[in-house]
């Protein structure tokens, strides 16, 4: 019996342990029934809704019940559950630390806001998830650890931005927008910003986000530069992830860092992001118009761009711009591609421009820039290609200004008459290789590279392995290189085919090697080889 005890003991003691060691798995990752949930109802919410909810508002001052709801939450946190419908708010909703307010999803639970307030955020760890929001608000962070997932704002222009994080005098961390929308708004749709030290928003992440028509038919009252995504505005950023996001029909940029020179910015990358028909207050009105304007510290992988005033810029003008990269990244239909413009240490790998309407890649006034495998090419339907001849800025499909220590490869296919042109006094080691410039075949079309008489220094420049040739019948190319400057420009490889003049003022390296067909390629070769070696046979028959 004692034994029998002993084992019964074991046993137990045995389950007991595993129990303990089990329990935190087999918990309701939501909480479950231990999870304090408390449900409120809209005033038009169903009778069974109601008949469950804790709290039923009245359709006036709904901020009053919302916010003792979420009072009434322990310590501890806990949720409170929107019920789907209509709630009518005069103020501001404040969420305590580690709470949840979740509606029934964005089509279902409406958050109207018909003169002033919104949602605050100043405890850690709030989660906003499944509703609308509409009228004079926005939902502002001031803490860390927030997560905001299916909520959409459709709202007006009397604040500065929709999703809204302040990092005033702190370090606002590990942020993420998850499936949230800015929809018809009049200010921006997601905004960073800042005040004081630290001013450092840390780990903010954006994924599948959209912004779309912020400040295109209202715009926020500090004046008419209404982004889609302002990822800095006038805060410091280390760490944030914009991942398969959606701009579209945005006042100026559809994503957009300011790069004001006292603004740390760094680990920034961008994955898999749209960029979509921007600069709506007009191409010519905007200063920026693009589908991202970036100046340092960013990182793009598989974005793309279409129909913008610009489809990538950097912009460093104000500071230099430094350690931006581009990875498969495509433009279409933009006036201009790929711009950059007082940059250093920027680099663009097998890159796109597709349609653009004046040029589609501009190095300007930058240095220790490295483009590997940029392809340029006119759009299949025409569409977004100014007529050549139309103003200076169409006369070059690739240019290079006033920049030095650039190396390019790629192919350059178009109707422009300079399909690439190096000009400037500061203008100097560039170095093209493995490039492929193609001639549509436009009368128009002169020279297949082009240097400026205001080279100071084209002997740094060098020009090998590539071709220069035209898809037209007969000499389209005045010259496939066309040196004006006063030293000579180093060719070596080159070979051009289809102009008038292959190079001029060029110091020949080396000549290019034209390949003749090799004798395999002949018709009858093959025949020809079988049947000698049957009479080879043949004769070594006869000889045994």
């Amino acid at each position: 019996m004692k034994l029998i005890s002993s084992v019964i003991l074991l046993i137990a003691t045995v389950l007991l342990i595993l129990g303990m060691i089990l329990a935190p798995f087999l918990a309701d990752p939501g909480g479950g029934a231990d999870d304090p949930a408390i449900i409120v109802a809209a005033s038009g919410s169903s009778a069974a809704e109601k008949a469950k909810a804790s709290y039923i508002c009245d359709g006036v001052n709904d901020h009053v019940e919302i916010q003792a709801a979420l009072t009434a939450l322990p310590a501890g946190g806990g949720t409170v559950r929107l019920a789907a419908g209509t709630y009518n708010l005069a103020g501001n909703i404040e969420p305590r630390a580690k709470t949840v307010l979740e509606g029934a999803g964005p089509d279902a639970t409406t958050l109207a806001f018909p003169k002033t307030g919104g949602i605050r955020i100043y405890r850690p760890s709030v989660t906003l998830e499944g509703f609308t929001v509409i009228g004079v608000a926005d939902i502002l962070i001031a803490e860390s650890h927030a997560r905001v997932r299916d909520v959409t704002m459709t709202v007006d222009n009397s604040r500065i931005g929709a999703f809204y994080v302040w990092a005033a005098n702190t370090v606002i961390e590990d942020t993420v927008f998850e499936n949230c929308r800015a929809v018809n708004c009049g200010r921006y749709g997601f905004l960073n910003s800042g005040e004081g030290e630290p001013r450092l928003v840390k780990n903010i992440k954006y994924i599948n986000c959209e912004a779309i028509n912020c400040g295109r038919y209202s715009s926020v009252s500090t004046g008419p530069w209404v982004t889609g995504f302002d990822i800095v505005e006038k805060n410091d950023i280390d760490g944030a992830e914009i991942i398969g996001c959606y701009a579209e029909g945005n006042q100026e940029s559809g994503f957009h860092l300011e790069g004001f020179s006292y603004l740390n910015i760094k680990n920034v990358r961008f994955q898999d992001c749209v960029s979509v028909n921007n600069a709506q207050k007009g191409k010519d009105a905007s200063m920026f118009g693009a589908g991202y304007t970036v100046s340092k510290g960013v990182t793009f992988e598989n974005c793309t761009s279409e129909n913008n005033k610009h489809g990538f810029l950097i912009n460093g003008a104000s500071v230099r711009g430094h350690d931006v990269s581009f990875i498969r990244c495509t433009d279409t239909g933009s006036d201009y591609g790929f711009t950059v413009d007082h940059g250093s240490g920027f680099t663009l790998e097998e890159c796109e421009a597709i349609g653009s309407a004046f040029r589609s890649l501009t190095i300007d006034r930058s240095h220790n820039i490295s483009v590997e495998a940029f392809k340029s090419r006119p759009s299949e339907k025409g569409a977004g290609t100014a007529p050549v001849g139309s103003g200076a800025d169409d006369h070059h499909d690739v240019l290079i200004q006033d920049s030095y220590g650039v190396t390019m490869s790629g192919e350059i296919i178009t109707s422009r008459p300079h399909a690439l042109t190096v000009t400037g006094s500061e203008s100097r080691e560039v170095t093209l290789h493995d490039t492929t410039v193609i001639s549509r075949g436009q009368k128009d079309i002169v020279y297949g590279i082009f240097v400026n008489n205001d080279v100071s220094d084209a002997g740094t420049i060098r020009i090998k392995d590539s071709t220069i040739r035209t898809d037209a019948d007969g000499k389209t190319f005045n010259a496939g290189i066309e040196n004006r400057a006063g030293e000579k420009v180093k060719v070596s490889n080159v070979l051009v085919t289809g102009a008038k003049t292959a190079y001029v003022n060029c110091d020949i390296l080396a000549e290019a090697e034209v390949v003749s067909p090799t004798p395999t390629e002949q018709p009858g070769f093959g025949i020809g080889l079988a049947l000698a070696g049957l009479a080879v046979l043949f004769l070594l028959r006869r000889r045994k």
